[in-house]
């Protein structure tokens, strides 16, 4: 990207695509802190805080373009480095977000990786769209979102893989199997083209 789009609006309200940028080196930085905690035996939350995580955005996020781009790569080169390093052993230990809040097992950080490069690439606004995501990202995406426990019901439809989930509170269900890999319509993408003018909730 140039220089002068770090400064433009993303797809994010409130965030510029600099504060985009931001948001995933830092969540690189932290996932590779949990990481080396888990691996020396000395817990480490991902973040501090919820409010220092926003605050090291918000302050990141206007950054020169260099940095965010150094901040970037070096945080992606040592998550990569932790993953590697971390014995076999680990991976199901549980690292907290922020202290005493909803934890998670090592073993969920790589997905979790996954998932916030792809989606927040999507949210730079700069011509990558969930549309762009690869056909096995888009699976796991629709896979991981079984686990979560949803208070108002919706539906995903993957057309080439004849497949509709129904999600609901407690569970998923899976109206069709599965007939082969392909790229999948998550129904937020059909209300985002509905509704082009409606903004994005907020990135968690």
């Amino acid at each position: 990207m140039d220089d002068a789009v770090f400064s433009t609006p993303s797809l994010l309200p409130d965030w510029t695509v600099g504060h985009v940028v931001a948001h995933p080196a830092l969540n690189g930085e932290g996932l590779a802190g949990a990481l080396d905690g888990v691996a020396s035996g000395v817990p480490r939350p991902m973040y501090a805080s919820q409010e220092a995580r926003d605050a090291d955005i918000a302050t990141l996020g206007v950054a020169s373009p260099g940095d965010l781009r150094s901040r970037l790569m070096a945080s992606t080169e040592l998550f990569d480095r932790e993953v590697s390093d971390l014995p076999d052993d680990k991976w199901e230990t549980v690292i907290e977000r922020t202290p005493g809040k909803p934890a998670f097992s090592a073993r969920s950080t790589v997905l979790m990786r996954v998932r916030e490069v792809e989606i927040h690439h999507a949210d730079l606004g700069v011509g990558y769209t969930a549309a762009d995501w690869p056909a096995v990202f888009s699976t796991l995406v629709i896979d991981s979102m079984r686990k979560r426990d949803w208070p108002t019901p919706f539906q995903v439809l993957a057309r080439d893989l004849a497949q509709t989930r129904s999600y609901r509170r407690g569970r998923a269900h899976l109206d069709r199997d599965r007939h082969s890999v392909g790229h999948c319509v998550v129904a937020d993408r059909t209300r985002r083209r509905q509704h082009p003018d409606r903004r994005p909730r907020r990135a968690a």
